[in-house]
């Protein structure tokens, strides 16, 4: 998986133990955060992280979930990102990300190696 130039500053990516987490930002306007989307996507394996991927020529990483969250202001004024039923602020997101990567990695029970 890779990214254009200009959207490398939209995405984050997590990894541990043969697992992976990505977040794209999707941004509908420049000026606005009307209609934008965070896709938290999960991967079994190692996601393009450029020159550093030498193990891409082994193992392509494969897609095992992904989620949308979706911007919103609250009735109260506040900014959040809803997800399914739930809503999560900047933080909740970036916490719902690393939990998942760890979810992901307790279910495997440590038998993968870190390069995967």
């Amino acid at each position: 998986m890779s990214t254009k130039p200009d959207q490398a500053h939209r995405r984050a990516d997590l990894y541990r133990k043969g697992y992976s987490i990505t977040v794209v930002w999707h941004q509908a306007a420049i000026n606005t955060l009307r209609d934008s989307e965070l896709m938290m996507t999960q991967w079994d394996g190692r996601t393009d992280f450029g020159e550093m991927r030498v193990a891409k020529l082994f193992h392509k990483p494969r897609e095992i979930g992904h989620s949308a969250f979706r911007f919103d202001v609250t009735h109260d004024g506040r900014q959040v990102w809803r997800c399914e039923d739930a809503e999560f602020t900047n933080e909740g997101v970036a916490h719902e990300a690393v939990r998942r990567l760890l979810t992901l990695i307790e279910m495997d029970k440590g038998a993968r190696d870190d390069w995967a």
